[in-house]
């Protein structure tokens, strides 16, 4: 499957334009144990995503865990 890679950066040009990733457990979209803290440090505000074939997806657990857990 062909795919592109891209990123949201949900405050734009504000910091701190860092990948959100895991405080504990693995980055990994096959594994389900990436955890990211709720707060300033961890929750940062750039979330990799992938599209293919019509489809925007999250790209990587620390991303995914934020949509599924965060309001």
């Amino acid at each position: 499957m062909a795919s592109c890679a891209g990123f949201i950066d949900v405050n734009g040009a504000d910091l701190p334009n860092k990948e959100v990733s895991c405080t504990s457990g693995v980055n990994s979209l096959a594994k389900n144990n990436c955890v990211v803290k709720n707060n300033a440090k961890n929750m940062t505000d750039i979330y990799p995503i992938r599209f293919h074939d019509g489809v925007v997806e999250l790209a990587t657990a620390a991303a995914r865990y934020v949509l599924r857990t965060t309001k």
